[in-house]
């Protein structure tokens, strides 16, 4: 018999598993004379609770596979806070 206590699987529920804020990625571009950057990633925020499922689209070049790099950090990020 398993006995389950609601009210902590409620709390667990509220709790992200993962919480990313404020995710920002500038790649230099090589001009030692004016330097540049590509902003691939500016300013991104979610968070995924358990149970829940979600989705990343986008069209070709906007980010997707850089995020989830960052997000498990094969990449560094410019600035975020990742929980």
């Amino acid at each position: 018999m398993v006995i389950v206590n609601n009210q902590a699987q409620e709390k667990s529920a509220k709790v992200p598993m993962l919480e990313v804020r404020h995710l920002v990625k500038h790649f230099p571009l090589n001009d030692l004379i004016h330097p540049k950057f590509v902003h691939a990633i500016n300013d991104i925020s979610f968070s995924i609770r358990r149970g829940q499922v979600i989705s990343l689209v986008g069209e070709s070049g906007s980010g997707k596979s850089t995020t989830s790099r960052l997000i498990i950090r094969l990449i560094q990020p410019t600035s975020c806070e990742i929980f």
